[in-house]
This record gives C-alpha cells, sequence and structure tokens, in this order.
C-alpha cells in the first residue's frame, strides 16, 4: 500500500546544550517513530471514499450538447474517435464518429475521406483527400460553414494550433523530409527542411502562439533529435536545439515548461521517463515514471502523473514528490458500492486525467479494462476528485457500457462522453 510521500526535511532543534550524547539519540529515535506512526496513518484512495459529511462535490447537470442515443450504433466500442469542447463557447460540443462530423448546432458533415478533425478557438479543420487524388485542408466555423478549401502537394498529417494555424507535414510511414506553417487564412507562412536525410518523427504541441515540434531523424548515425520551438506569426525559429532523447510519444507545451515523454531501452531494461525542458530548451531533468497520463500545474510548478498504480504530484524544478497516493484497490470490496472484484479476464485502467486549475482539483477516469484492442470493453468505471494537495473529496460510480468512454474539461465541468451518451458535471 502507497502512502503519502512526505516531503520536507523535519529537523529537531534543542534548546539546551548540555544534553548528552545518549539523551540526543533517544530524541531522535522518539521522533522516527513518531513520524512513522504518522505515516502509517494516510490511507490510500480506496479506503477514504467520499467524505463523511457534506453533498457531493459532483453534481450532474442539463445536458446542452447533441445527444448520440438516436444515432445508430457504428460498429464495435471503438466509434467515437474524438470530441472536443469548443475553447470559445464552454458549452459547446463538436462530435466524431467514424464517419460523421457532428457540429453544436446538429448540422453533420460525412467524413468518408475526411482525416480526423482538429479544433481550434471556434472552429475546425479537417484534411481532406479528393477522388482526383489531390488533399486539401478545409477551416469550418462552429455551425459547420466551409471558411476555406487549401490545396496541397502533399499532406501525410496536419496539426491545427489552438488559434486555427495549420502545420502540414508530408511525414507517413516513418519518413518524412518537411512541414509547412500556414497562418488560418491559408498564406504560407514557412516551410521547414530540418534534416539532410528527412526526419523518422515529428511531434506538435501549440500555446500562446508558440508551437513546439520534436524531430526524430531517419538516419541517427548522421543526425540527432531537435527540439524547436516557433513563433506562429512569422515562423522565425525561437529555440532550435539538438537533445539526446531517440524516441518519444508525446510532448506538451506549457507557459514555462515542455514536457517530452519518451519510451526506450536503456542497458536491456524497457525505460518510461518525462524529460523536463525549460521554455528555452534547456532540458531541467528527468523524472521516471510509466507514465499512462500526465497534467501540468504551472501555477505551482508541478506536473501530475497517473502511472501504473498509483498517481503522484512531483515538483518540476527539484523532482521531489509531494504525494503519491494507490489506485489499486479501488475496486475490492464493497468501497465503491459493488460487492465483487474485478471481474476475471478484467484489468484495472486509467482512462484519463485532467486538472480543474479553476478549482484546484484533480479529475481521474477509472475503468476495468477488457484490453481486447478490437472490443475494448469497460466495467465499473469511476470517476475520482483530488485535490491539488492529494485529498480525495470525491467519487461517482458510473454506469457500465460497453462502448468506449472519454473525458474532457473546461472551466468548472467535466463531460463524459461515450457512444450512450454526453453527460456533463459541475464540479463544486
Amino acid at each position: 500500500m502507497k502512502t503519502f510521500v512526505m516531503s520536507g526535511d523535519h529537523v529537531l532543534q534543542l534548546a539546551c546544550q548540555s544534553r548528552t550524547a545518549v539523551f540526543l539519540n533517544s530524541v531522535r529515535l522518539i521522533l522516527i517513530i513518531v513520524l512513522a506512526l504518522f505515516s502509517a496513518t494516510n490511507k490510500t484512495w480506496a479506503e477514504v471514499g467520499k467524505p463523511e459529511n457534506g453533498p457531493s462535490r459532483i453534481a450532474p447537470i442539463g445536458v446542452r450538447m447533441v445527444h448520440m442515443g438516436h444515432l445508430p450504433h457504428l460498429g464495435n466500442a471503438g466509434s467515437i474517435r474524438a470530441v472536443f469542447v469548443s475553447s470559445k463557447d464552454k458549452s459547446s460540443i463538436v462530435q466524431v464518429y467514424e464517419k460523421l462530423l457532428i457540429f453544436p448546432n446538429k448540422v453533420r458533415m460525412n467524413l468518408d475521406r475526411h482525416a480526423l478533425p482538429k479544433p481550434f478557438e471556434g472552429g475546425v479543420v479537417t484534411a481532406w483527400n479528393h477522388e482526383n487524388g489531390t488533399i486539401s485542408y478545409d477551416v469550418y466555423n462552429l455551425d459547420g460553414k466551409l471558411l476555406l478549401r487549401k490545396p496541397f502537394a502533399y499532406a501525410g498529417s496536419v496539426y491545427v494550433t489552438s488559434i486555427g494555424s495549420v502545420v502540414v507535414s508530408d511525414g507517413s510511414e516513418g519518413y518524412g523530409e518537411q512541414f509547412s506553417l500556414y497562418s488560418k487564412d491559408g498564406r504560407l507562412i514557412k516551410t521547414f527542411r530540418p534534416y539532410q536525410y528527412g526526419f523518422d518523427l515529428a511531434l506538435f504541441d501549440s500555446r500562446g502562439g508558440r508551437i513546439i515540434v520534436y524531430l526524430k531523424p531517419d538516419d541517427p548515425k548522421k543526425e540527432f533529435p531537435m527540439l524547436l520551438l516557433i513563433n506562429e506569426t512569422d515562423g522565425s525559429l525561437l529555440v532550435d536545439h539538438q537533445i539526446d532523447i531517440d524516441s518519444a510519444s508525446t510532448i506538451q507545451l506549457g507557459i514555462n515548461y515542455i514536457i517530452l515523454h519518451y519510451t526506450g531501452s536503456r542497458n536491456g531494461q524497457f525505460i518510461s521517463e518525462l524529460a523536463v525542458f525549460s521554455a528555452s530548451g534547456q532540458k531541467i531533468r528527468t523524472i521516471e515514471s510509466y507514465a499512462f497520463h500526465f497534467v501540468l500545474d504551472e501555477a505551482n510548478e508541478r506536473i501530475v502523473i497517473c502511472a501504473r498504480d498509483s498517481v503522484k504530484r512531483v515538483n518540476l524544478q527539484t523532482g521531489t514528490i509531494d504525494w503519491e497516493k494507490s489506485y489499486t484497490n479501488l475496486y475490492s470490496g464493497n468501497r465503491i458500492a459493488r460487492p465483487n472484484d474485478i471481474p476475471a479476464g478484467f484489468d484495472l485502467y486509467p482512462l484519463a486525467l485532467r486538472h480543474l486549475s479553476s478549482k484546484g482539483v484533480i479529475a481521474l477516469l477509472m475503468a476495468q479494462s477488457s484490453f481486447n484492442v478490437s472490443d475494448p470493453r469497460y466495467k465499473g468505471e469511476l470517476l475520482l476528485l483530488a485535490e491539488d494537495t492529494g485529498k480525495l473529496i470525491d467519487r461517482k460510480v458510473l454506469a457500465d457500457r460497453n462502448s468506449s468512454l472519454q473525458m474532457e474539461v473546461s472551466d468548472n465541468r467535466i463531460h463524459l462522453i461515450s457512444d450512450d451518451g454526453l453527460d456533463t458535471y459541475e464540479v463544486k
């Protein structure tokens, strides 16, 4: 059982300097015992449960979005591919089925030859493969009106920033040579060819008019992995650094930090780590953690990590752990009003981790998953709320479903999305 990790130095200051060495050792021993007993009284999230007094912090509110119940089920449990909240209108939900894009006003668009749509503030961008072999990207507003159609000679992938700028890469099937930055109105800002021998991988993220790019070269013997920080307005390079991370799966750009999640092998052992960089691209430290999910809490210079069997909060500057709480026993006994443990063939799986900064609250969505890729079924979905201090303040048992489940947040609201519908909760 994991408990809170104690932070800070506990120093015993003695007022009397005439104490003997024996007495000093005795006092130290007593202090260690007291601290150990205090630590032992800390509980895991499984034992804490809901607050004994006071109402629930998770309140359902009226569903203000398109409901999925009237739509035909489009295959197995993975039919919803993306749902996102417009940052301009917090109540606007855009939903994406396998072949259907639904706007907040219920306007629908067929996605037969479209790539997965990408949101930006007040609109949607999606890549479009035409029957004549050409490719373009389309820009729609939240009413489903086509604002722009921009053709391309190439498009292996399309990344859309929060303000609607578009990065089009020719990277496909593990190889690319260039990527281009376009303004929201389709104007070419700049084209980048970072390597002589091409790149094997390109990851993008954006925030505050900046775009961060992680690049892995196609020929690692001749060229090195890179971090590029690009000004969205004019395409100028703010940061151009070679780094020693040769494999990555996720990159996240904050205000003052860059987080790179990378996996690989070291001395024959599998590793999964988070590399923390400053906004100028200087590496600060490495946090060793098998991270399913992570969220930045930059106001407190912290990162919250959901690992295989626990959630922990880590100081970005020092690397020390503020707290770590186990969730492995959440489903044992009747602690979530269920009479049985995890069913045979199911395993515990964290589906999503989000941070509601306005409330100082962490939201964790858990499930018992079958881990069947072709038919990912979930049982015993559970929504947990914890304060930034690590204290569990509420949990809500959700209805069982045989479908995918997603979570998004906006301000003080949590949106839970499945094939059965979209439910919104307010965090009080």
